[in-house]
């Protein structure tokens, strides 16, 4: 598993979700843990509560995209996906600095 201690890192952000259940962020990032643990259902989970926080959070629907491609949803896959890149444009457009 190399340098990484994703199953440790799991661990501390359960423990941290319940202290800040609306926190983006950490809910991404345990989004991120599961999906490289092979967690797909509960990496889709997490993901999906970020997009339910926060619906133009671009990276959440990328995130899921990538997860329902090793679940065998590509029609979901490639909507995420469209999704994804249509809000990164959208931001970019947004702040063109």
């Amino acid at each position: 598993m190399g340098l990484y201690d994703y199953k440790g890192a799991l661990a501390d952000y359960d423990q941290i979700i319940p202290l800040k259940p609306q926190d983006i962020q950490t809910r991404f990032i345990r989004a991120r843990l599961r999906s490289q643990l092979k967690d797909y259902k509960g990496a889709i989970a997490d993901a999906n509560y970020v997009i339910q926080l926060n619906p133009k959070e671009a990276e959440a629907y990328l995130l899921r995209s990538q997860i329902r491609r090793h679940l065998g949803d590509n029609q979901g896959a490639i909507a995420d996906e469209q999704t994804g890149n249509t809000l990164f444009k959208a931001m970019d457009e947004e702040d063109p600095s």
